[in-house]
């Protein structure tokens, strides 16, 4: 099991300390149904460099998986992947940015959330170069749940995820299904 998923578990099972307040994208709630018309109001007055938004008519939430440009805290023009339940819920969201950009997300979401539970690992690159992921994590009272990994899929590429308490169990469900699954084939 790797980090992550221990950082899930934990939070699941309560032994990560919550932040008080609730955790929220730009004010919009997680779990809580028809939410889909608030954020297509954020992507239509959405201010980016570039109005790939409204180019390709993305604010009308055609796709089975909504993605627009948001401007999140330290992170500009900031491609935003949303995951939406049957019922219109925020489930997930997902950005990426620089290292910097999460350093400087994280001294953000420390201010509005409290101090997250931090965890460090060595990540090797291509060339044997060691290089320290910082990963931060927040979970409020009900179980939604902020991640931030200073390195992502590159030393110098970060990601952003907010999963709802919804998605937070679903993950875990689907873990914990993969590794009977492995065991199984042993």
């Amino acid at each position: 099991m790797n980090l992550r998923n221990i950082i899930a578990l934990l939070a699941i099972t309560g032994f990560l300390t919550a932040c008080g307040e609730p955790i929220t994208f730009k004010n919009i709630p997680f779990d809580q149904p028809n939410v889909k018309d608030a954020l297509q109001k954020i992507c239509q007055e959405e201010k980016v460099s570039y109005d790939l938004n409204s180019k390709i008519d993305r604010c009308k939430f055609k796709d089975k998986v909504p993605i627009f440009i948001v401007n999140y805290g330290a992170l500009t023009d900031a491609t935003a992947i949303f995951e939406l339940s049957e019922q219109d819920a925020l489930l997930s969201v997902q950005m990426s940015g620089s290292k910097s950009e999460m350093l400087a997300q994280a001294t953000l979401l420390t201010e509005k959330y409290g101090k997250p539970s931090k965890t460090t690992e060595q990540v090797t690159n291509g060339f044997g170069t060691k290089f320290d992921q910082e990963i931060f994590t927040w979970t409020d009272r009900s179980g939604t749940r902020i991640v931030i990994e200073s390195i992502y899929t590159k030393v110098d590429q970060g990601r952003l995820t907010i999963d709802s308490a919804t998605a937070v169990k679903t993950k875990a469900s689907a873990e914990k299904a993969g590794l009977e699954a492995a065991k199984n084939r042993l």
